[in-house]
C-alpha cells in the first residue's frame, strides 16, 4: 500500500511540474502594472479612426517594426499593426490594422528594431502626425512607448511554432 501512493505522490509531483511549466509558457509578455493602466477593450480600429479622441489613453499593441528613424534625443519606430494573439504575440498572415509611429525618448539601434521584426507594445496615445508614404501621404497614430516587448528571432530554417514529426530517426546531412 505504500510503495502504491509513493507512486502516486510521484506522478502528481510530475504532473504539478508540468502544469505549472504550460502556465509559465503561456504568460503574457507585458507587466501586470502596464496591462493594468491599458485600455485592453480599445477597439484597434478606432486608433486609426481618430486618435485625438483618445489623447492619454494607454493601449497595447503589437506588429512588425517597418523601419527606425533616429533623431538626436529619441527615435521613432513606424510600426505596421497586426491583430494580438493570446500572449499578446503580434499574429503572423496579411491581416494588418494600418500602421503607427511609436516614440521611444531613447536611441534604437536599427540592427536589432529591424524590418520584419516583432514586437508588442503598450504604449500612450499622444495625437497623430502625416508623413508622406511613397507617393501619397498617410496619417499615422502618434503613441510614446511605456513599455515594450522584442519578440526572440528563431533560427534562420526553423520556426518558433510548435511543430509535429513523424519518422524513423535517421537522418543525412553534409
Amino acid at each position: 500500500m505504500l510503495q502504491r501512493y509513493e507512486r502516486f505522490r510521484w506522478r502528481r509531483g510530475v504532473l504539478m511540474i508540468l502544469l505549472w511549466l504550460m502556465a509559465a509558457a503561456c504568460q503574457p509578455v507585458l507587466s501586470e502594472t502596464i496591462r493594468g493602466q491599458a485600455d485592453t477593450a480599445f477597439p484597434p480600429g478606432e486608433l486609426h479612426a481618430d486618435p485625438e479622441k483618445y489623447i492619454g489613453k494607454i493601449i497595447l499593441l503589437g506588429g512588425t517594426v517597418v523601419r527606425v528613424t533616429n533623431e538626436s534625443t529619441r527615435s521613432v519606430l513606424e510600426l505596421l499593426e497586426r491583430p494580438l494573439g493570446s500572449r499578446l504575440e503580434p499574429e503572423a498572415g496579411d491581416v494588418t490594422l494600418g500602421r503607427a509611429l511609436i516614440v521611444f525618448d531613447k536611441t534604437l539601434d536599427d540592427q536589432i528594431f529591424y524590418q520584419g521584426r516583432k514586437v508588442t507594445l503598450a504604449a500612450e496615445i499622444v495625437g497623430r502626425e502625416t508623413r508622406p508614404l511613397d507617393e501619397t501621404t498617410y496619417t499615422y497614430p502618434l503613441l510614446k512607448v511605456r513599455e515594450y516587448h522584442l519578440w526572440p528571432v528563431a533560427a534562420e530554417g526553423y520556426s518558433s511554432d510548435p511543430q509535429f514529426h513523424i519518422g524513423i530517426g535517421i537522418f543525412h546531412g553534409f
